[in-house]
């Protein structure tokens, strides 16, 4: 019970994603769930086991409210599809970051005050090669196609669409966040590539900005039957390894908290701006900017709370990301690893051999992960990978190093006059970066690597998955029982 009245936040979240997912699937329902959901909350909020927190709960509550309208905005947004096909409008646009090597498509944030009020996020095609990173403008474009709510599928992205810019009528103050975000992921990309060989680049690009367009096909197919696709792209394995460098190093330099905090809190959003606010690294950049922000007002974080406002603040942003695969695979995973990671760490303890304990840490993490991923997992590809906590064991290690000497290299090789500097660091990163593809290839080579499961085995899995998870909360309160006798 405690689990329930301790975490307002993280059942808002599952409150929300469960409200636009049956907003997708029977509109005319939504009212009617929101209703119903909020004034059960609010009955529940006066009885005596919810009085303590009554305060937090009603935050929750707000925010959920909030959600609801967004979602609203959002399919509304999507019902005038054929209003915008082929049209031209005046929009205002800010542009994100740059999707191609040419500087003529972008991924751009647009809004118009007759359909896209809620803003949307669209691909920029600009034939003239006009824009730069962090521009804001005020343009005519046309639309050419323009994606219905059926394409929020599992393999979406971000987009609602593509445009043609026409015609920029008016330039304002660029976002300099953005701006510095663009410079160092051009200057990145640019020292990886004319440094290393285009196999270890597209792995390296991968890991440091989020890059996978360059990635081979075989590689990304042997990536996924490997089991390890979350290695090979930027999250919060990534992100933890970066921030928890940079604040060891800010702790030892400076000795004031505060500061270090923020520094820290400004990294983030940074890197997060780098990887061009994907929904994997903005999942764990919410995580951790709130994680961090909790001694600030000397609160305990909770990593189920964590993850439930790092989830709410994304709905808010944007509410149909709950359609992205990113988005599911990523929260689904941290799912598993704050809730069955303990416990199968707990099982693995009670060998007497210490050495056990070590090495089996990464296989059991990737583990858990898997055991809430493999529903979408299998819905979406068909397949599920056998030899992924095996793979994990050979290439975790490894992830952390590559990103280390790849931002140490790709940022020396930026600077002026010294640029020669990077370049040591950076062919360390490609050995390393050779030493996962060898890898990912020879794992995934195996023809026993992933086996074949029909998409509809995907409902047996969820019951698996939250019958484990009901099983180890199980045995966790009969041995906090015992314990208290």
């Amino acid at each position: 019970m405690k689990a329930v009245i301790y975490r307002p936040l993280f059942w808002m979240a599952i409150i929300g994603i469960a409200a636009i997912a049956v907003f997708s699937v029977f509109p005319s329902l939504f009212v009617i769930f929101a209703i119903i959901v909020i004034t059960v909350i609010v009955i529940l909020l006066w009885t005596p086991p919810f009085r303590a927190v009554r305060a937090e709960w009603l935050i929750a509550v707000f925010l959920l409210l909030g959600i609801l309208f967004r979602a609203g905005q959002s399919f509304q947004t999507l019902q005038m599809r054929e209003q915008v096909e082929g049209k031209t409008l005046s929009v205002r646009l800010t542009v994100v970051s740059c999707l191609d090597d040419a500087d003529r498509l972008w991924k751009a944030y647009c809004v118009d005050d007759c359909f896209f009020r809620c803003g949307v996020t669209v691909k920029l095609l600009d034939e003239e090669s006009s824009l730069a990173v962090g521009e804001r403008i005020s343009a005519k474009i046309c639309f050419s196609s323009f994606q219905t709510r059926d394409g929020f599928s599992s393999l979406s992205d971000d987009f609602y669409g593509t445009a043609t810019l026409l015609k920029t009528e008016k330039r304002f103050r660029s976002l300099y966040l953005l701006t510095l975000a663009g410079k160092l992921r051009a200057g990145l990309t640019e020292a990886i590539r004319s440094t290393l060989p285009p196999d270890e680049a597209a792995t390296l690009l991968g890991l440091t900005v989020g890059d996978r367009s360059t990635m081979p096909s075989f590689l990304t197919e042997s990536v996924r039957r490997a089991g390890i696709p979350h290695l090979f792209v930027v999250s919060g394995q990534h992100l933890m390894i970066l921030i928890g460098g940079l604040l060891q190093l800010l702790q030892r330099i400076c000795h004031r908290p505060l500061l270090n905090y923020f520094s820290v809190m400004a990294a983030i959003v940074l890197f997060c701006a780098v990887c061009g606010f994907s929904d994997s690294v903005m999942r764990s950049g919410w995580m951790f900017l709130i994680a961090l922000s909790a001694p600030l007002f000397y609160r305990e974080s909770d990593s189920l709370n964590c993850l439930g406002l790092a989830v709410i603040m994304m709905l808010l942003l944007n509410p149909l990301c709950v359609f992205h695969l990113s988005f599911r695979l990523s929260v689904l995973a941290t799912v598993g690893i704050i809730v069955l990671y303990p416990a199968l760490m707990d099982l693995v303890r009670k060998h007497p051999a210490t050495l056990l304990h070590k090495i089996a840490a990464q296989p059991v993490l990737t583990l858990s992960a898997m055991i809430m991923t493999a529903p979408v997992a299998v819905g979406t590809f068909g397949q599920l990978s056998i030899v992924a906590p095996i793979t994990n064991l050979f290439v975790s290690f490894a992830v952390g190093f590559t990103l280390i000497f790849a931002f140490i290299g790709g940022l020396g090789c930026m600077l002026p006059g010294i640029s020669f500097l990077g370049r040591p660091f950076l062919s360390v990163a490609g050995m390393l970066a050779k030493y996962l593809n060898e890898t990912a290839l020879f794992f995934g080579r195996i023809p026993f690597a992933a086996v074949r499961v029909p998409p509809a085995c995907a409902y047996f899995l969820w019951v698996l998955a939250f019958a484990i998870i009901l099983f180890f909360a199980r045995a966790k309160k009969t041995a906090e029982k015992d314990i208290a006798k």
